[in-house]
């Protein structure tokens, strides 16, 4: 019995600090942008960030892997947030990833080059050739999740 109530003891722990973390986009009028929200009840300790592209995958954040791309014109950066190992995103929390001026001839350019799980402007947010971020993080526990752009909810780890 006393082990039993342990248990249940230390899941309830865990539940009341579990981070919850997505990855979201949104175009505002004149403003393009990718949000991280901790939607959760704990702080997410950030351990890897990633993006995939096909088969590869690349030890970038979403502003470095932007900045290695020649397709948009750079000097519509408005904002950047570097993600990387160490970063902690607290509970209820949003920051931005990253931000663009959006015009007629520049809307959409991350919605072209992210997967996002939703529609956007009407029309699905699909294609293979679509990159996607990941991050995988942690808890005070230490236990892992992992979170892909292309998901609306986090995986648990092993």
């Amino acid at each position: 019995m006393i082990f039993y109530q342990t248990n249940l003891v230390r899941k309830e722990q865990k539940a009341s600090v579990m981070p919850s973390l997505q990855i979201g986009y949104s175009v505002n009028g004149t403003v393009e942008r990718i949000n991280l929200i901790n939607q959760g009840l704990g702080p997410a300790f950030i351990q890897k960030v990633s993006i995939i592209e096909k088969d590869t995958t690349y030890n970038l954040d979403p502003y470095s892997y932007l900045n290695q791309l020649d397709i948009y014109d750079k000097k519509e950066t408005t904002f950047y947030n570097r993600i990387y190992k160490g970063t902690i995103i607290s509970a209820n929390h949003r920051t931005k990833i990253f931000e663009k001026r959006t015009d007629s001839t520049s809307k959409l350019i991350l919605n072209n080059l992210f997967r996002f799980p939703y529609t956007i402007d009407g029309a699905q947010n699909i294609g293979l050739n679509k990159a996607v971020i990941e991050i995988v993080y942690e808890n005070i526990y230490g236990d892992e999740w992992k979170i892909q752009s292309n998901k609306a909810i986090p995986k648990k780890l092993d």
